[in-house]
């Protein structure tokens, strides 16, 4: 299958991999499956698509899950909100189309690497509920957060005593003062 975009009358919007979207991993057939959304890291400046990626995903796949995987806005590109409202739409997207997708819509996860389990933690919080992924189709009816997170060495913080520095500069666009 091809990859989905998220934003398609939004050419201007760009990813690692061109225009955000979700990169498919699923199985054939009309069997209802739990759903894993892959968000690989990069801290924010960057999305590591590799192991942080497709290998997941296909691992994923192999245990009996559809998996998507998240090419999302980063860097100067992806400043906040940008990779929360990619995030929200992608969890939108699968929901709309649980049906066609063989998904069940009430089965998402999100699973984050680093910065991605930052952005994997988002989906599951109070802080997506702050993000506009609205575009004006059937998937805006659908909420954006998942069932499950599985974060895997998270950012938490942004702090330069505590956490990923750099993550914090590159999604907010600000130098740690500290």
């Amino acid at each position: 299958m091809d990859p989905i975009l998220l934003w398609p009358k939004h050419p201007d919007r760009k990813a690692q991999l061109g225009a955000p979207c979700l990169l498919p991993f699923l199985h054939d057939g009309d069997e209802i499956r739990p759903c894993i959304l892959v968000i690989p890291g990069g801290g924010y400046g960057c999305v590591c698509h590799g192991y942080e990626g497709s290998d997941v995903a296909e691992e994923f796949r192999a245990l009996g899950f559809h998996a998507f995987v998240l090419d999302y806005r980063c860097g100067a590109n992806g400043r906040y909100p940008a990779p929360q409202e990619d995030a929200a739409r992608a969890i939108k997207l699968i929901r709309a189309n649980a049906a066609k997708f063989h998904v069940n819509p009430d089965r998402i996860a999100s699973l984050g690497f680093s910065a991605g389990g930052h952005l994997a933690g988002c989906l599951g919080t109070s802080i997506i509920d702050d993000v506009d992924a609205s575009y004006g189709d059937e998937a805006d009816a659908f909420s954006p957060r998942v069932n499950a997170m599985v974060l895997c060495y998270p950012v938490t913080q942004f702090d330069i005593a505590n956490g990923h520095i750099g993550s914090g500069v590159n999604l907010l666009n600000t130098e740690d003062k500290a």
